[in-house]
């Protein structure tokens, strides 16, 4: 493997005097931005002279000798990580402790904008273990990030936690991602049991959202499994429950199944379920295990090789596609799935965190594969990945 993960947050070295306040600045490499905008904007590596009114001027550590001691911008350095960063990228600074972190990255194949660590489930799986403590500063936060992404962006994620813990807020930043971002299709992740009230759902049907995904997981029809691998008593019922009211409304569903030891013995059960039950659904995608979070954790008693379910995953496909519910497999590479189903297959790993294998550099399939998890790469992957020779 050649490919180091992208680090997406780290801590900065102040040059001058910087001050203590935390701020959210687009990225550019303009030099000769009209003043009246500069304040909004960190310049990132300027040849040596003065810049003026930046909110920030950041250096890479192979840069810094040239640093223009005379500008009056706040100056910065950092030791060559955030070299990748670019125009269009949108940056948080703390000012007083020098932590940086990037939120959102223009070339990314896929951003999602964090809303809450907190969550009333306790996935096995979750690659976001839930803190409880008050992180209320990141819903406001998106407000004000919706307001600096560039309108040209194709597609974003709400995710958390759970984003519906903000109750009526989270309405209002859909609206509000509507109004900023009106071509810009949205993914909302939720467990979904806040839409078992009604209302709810319907009140965020009322923002009329041209673009917007609601995905929920669904991880077995039994709802003791399910349950169990969401860790919470009685989650099923009102997840359904929400899904139906989603549809109800008209609203857009995606529902997501994570592929584990304890969801693929009732993966065909859960899928029959889903056409008698749910056939309105939008979307079903099959999911990869990533083995971060709470899921290396448990890894042992999470880890199936996915090569060794591909007929399981063949099965369940079929059954979706036979009655016309589109179905895509995310986070497996296609040497460890049937032919067959390469067709349902999405490159679906973000591009930070996607890596491959030594042994890919020689597959024919390659270029149209996803690749892997980084955390899968590291700790835990399919031993049955090897080169497709066409």
């Amino acid at each position: 493997m050649g490919f180091v993960m992208l680090k997406l947050s780290g801590y900065l070295k102040p040059v001058n005097q910087v001050g203590n306040e935390e701020r959210l600045l687009k990225v550019t490499s303009d030099k000769n931005l009209p003043g009246t905008l500069r304040s909004e904007y960190c310049l990132i590596n300027p040849d040596q002279g003065g810049a003026i009114g930046y909110g920030l001027i950041l250096f890479s550590g192979k840069s810094a000798e040239n640093i223009p001691m005379d500008s009056s911008s706040p100056m910065m350095t950092h030791e060559g990580w955030l070299d990748y960063l670019e125009d269009g990228d949108i940056i948080r600074v703390n000012f007083k402790d020098g932590r940086v972190r990037v939120l959102f990255r223009a070339s990314a194949n896929s951003n999602s904008i964090l809303l809450t660590e907190r969550c009333d489930h306790f996935c096995l799986m979750c690659s976001q273990p839930p803190k409880k403590h008050d992180d209320t500063a990141l819903i406001d936060e998106a407000f004000q990030l919706l307001e600096l992404i560039p309108a040209s962006t194709k597609s974003l994620g709400f995710t958390g936690g759970e984003p519906t813990l903000y109750g009526d807020q989270l309405v209002e930043l859909v609206a509000h991602a509507k109004r900023q971002l009106p071509g810009t299709a949205l993914d909302l992740l939720t467990n979904g049991k806040a839409f078992s009230d009604e209302s709810y759902a319907q009140k965020l049907a009322l923002v009329d959202h041209p673009d917007l995904v609601v995905a929920v997981p669904l991880y077995s029809a039994s709802p003791a499994v399910h349950n169990y691998v969401v860790q919470c008593a009685g989650a099923f019922d009102p997840t359904i429950r929400g899904i139906l009211n989603l549809k109800r409304y008209r609203q857009q569903v995606q529902l997501r199944v994570v592929l584990h030891r304890e969801t693929i013995p009732t993966l065909i059960e859960l899928c029959e379920f889903i056409v008698e039950n749910l056939r309105y659904v939008d979307q079903v995608a099959l999911m990869g295990l990533e083995t971060v979070g709470f899921a290396r954790a448990n890894l042992d008693t999470l880890w199936i090789d996915p090569y060794e379910y591909r007929d399981i995953l063949s099965e369940a496909c079929d059954m979706l596609d036979t009655y016309g519910i589109p179905t895509n497999i995310f986070n497996l590479q296609k040497c460890v799935v049937n032919q067959q189903d390469w067709k349902y297959q999405v490159p679906s790993i973000s591009d930070w965190k996607n890596d491959f294998l030594d042994v890919c550099q020689t597959c024919d399939e390659r270029s149209n594969c996803g690749g892997l998890f980084s955390s899968n790469v590291l700790y835990k992957h399919s031993d049955y990945i090897s080169p497709i020779v066409n």
